[in-house]
């Protein structure tokens, strides 16, 4: 039996790269090197079956893992990136003490092209779990008119924290997520 400690897989890395980007007004922020042990959690996603069964998420298109683990660890994190780059308005630690690790299981057949926003308000993150060789395409963002204003690449172990009423869309060059290749990603909706 395999046996999961939180504090060390979800452990943050002391030397982060983070890089605030700006589509226009719009404000993303990119973080590399977010997690010191993203081996282990690329592991335990590839380990575990993903399912189409979504009814949290009835209109996602593709499989994900949903699994209830620790994940405050996270809080002083996104506390501190939040209040340092976008309006702090939500309560983090309340969000991370209930939030499931949750990984979005893609492929290019099944994603849909169309922008849309997660929610009203508070922020949302991906983390990327695709290895340099399987990283392809992105994360594309829309003005409210859906004109394209830019893209942040997919890379392994990239975290990209953006506001919820975004729009964005994942960008999957056609043919690039087949067969057994998909495109893996932790999400996480805070506030």
């Amino acid at each position: 039996m395999k046996l999961f400690n939180e504090a060390t897989t979800f452990k943050l890395t002391e030397s982060p790269t983070e890089e605030l980007l700006d589509f226009d007004g719009l404000k993303v922020l990119v973080v590399d090197n977010f997690y010191e042990n993203p081996d282990i959690i690329r592991e335990g996603i590839l380990g575990t079956p993903a399912t189409y069964f979504t009814p949290d998420r009835p209109t996602y298109p593709g499989r994900h893992i949903d699994i209830r683990y620790d994940l405050s660890s996270l809080s002083t994190c996104y506390k501190s990136l939040i209040s340092k780059y976008f309006k702090l308005n939500v309560d983090v630690d309340e969000c991370l003490s209930k939030h499931s690790f949750l990984v979005n299981v893609l492929q290019s057949e099944h994603s849909d092209p169309n922008p849309h926003i997660d929610n009203t308000k508070g922020y949302a993150s991906s983390i990327y779990f695709n290895i340099l060789e399987e990283c392809s395409g992105g994360l594309d963002f829309y003005d409210f008119d859906n004109n394209k204003l830019g893209t942040v690449d997919m890379k392994y172990n990239r975290m990209v924290l953006y506001q919820q009423f975004v729009k964005h869309v994942p960008y999957m060059p056609e043919g690039s997520f087949t067969g057994d290749l998909h495109r893996i990603n932790q999400q996480l909706f805070i506030g």
